[in-house]
């Protein structure tokens, strides 16, 4: 494979020389510099809510107050440079790539406040924020249920891991709802699905 351009990983992890396969057994890259520091984040919680538009501008949303600031200040890491190989395959728009393969590291860059790096990139046009103040009320509802079916699905009502703990403490509206009513679990996880089949066939 010809190398067009560099792929990059970002991450806490420093002083890598290989990218091993860890979530989901695959190592994920992307061409995209900006995109890949939304990554250098604490992997117990991973809370990413952004991806990539056709005209490579990041796009990230709030889904709660100060969402941005919550999840990256103070955070490091590392950002890393590898060359794409013909094992590596891209994903939709060419925004993420990935390897099942250990990927050798061409370059290290120490990120030492990934908070104002973000905010950097932001100033210069490559990240778009929406701030949780500026999302609008039926975004809001709709991050809401949202969030009833996501601690439905992984059952986090049960769990004492730091991603409940996060999402208790974060979301406590929609945690106080999925809590008060556990029996109508399959009921969600129903509508749920029923409802994103029916918005898959208004798009076709």
């Amino acid at each position: 494979m010809a190398n067009l351009y560099t792929l990059y990983h970002g991450t806490v992890m420093g002083g890598l020389t290989k990218i091993i396969p860890r979530e989901h057994s695959i190592v994920y890259l992307t061409p995209n510099q900006a995109y890949a520091l939304f990554y250098i984040l604490d992997k117990d919680i991973n809370w990413v809510t952004c991806g990539v538009k056709e005209n490579g501008i990041v796009q990230y949303e709030e889904q709660f107050p100060n969402q941005l600031q919550t999840i990256y200040e103070g955070s490091c890491g590392s950002l890393y440079t590898v060359d794409p190989t013909d094992t590596m395959e891209s994903i939709g728009n060419g925004a993420i790539w990935t390897s099942k393969q250990p990927v050798s590291v061409y370059t290290e860059t120490h990120i030492a406040d990934v908070y104002a790096t973000l905010l950097s990139h932001e100033q210069a046009g490559a990240i778009s924020v929406t701030r949780y103040e500026h999302v609008s009320a039926d975004r809001k509802r709709d991050i809401h249920e949202m969030m009833v079916h996501y601690i439905h699905k992984h059952n986090l009502i049960t769990q004492t891991t730091k991603k409940s703990r996060f999402v208790q403490e974060t979301f406590p509206a929609a945690w106080t709802a999925a809590a008060s009513l556990p029996e109508r679990r399959q009921a969600v996880l129903e509508e749920w699905e029923k409802k994103h089949d029916k918005q898959l066939q208004a798009r076709h």
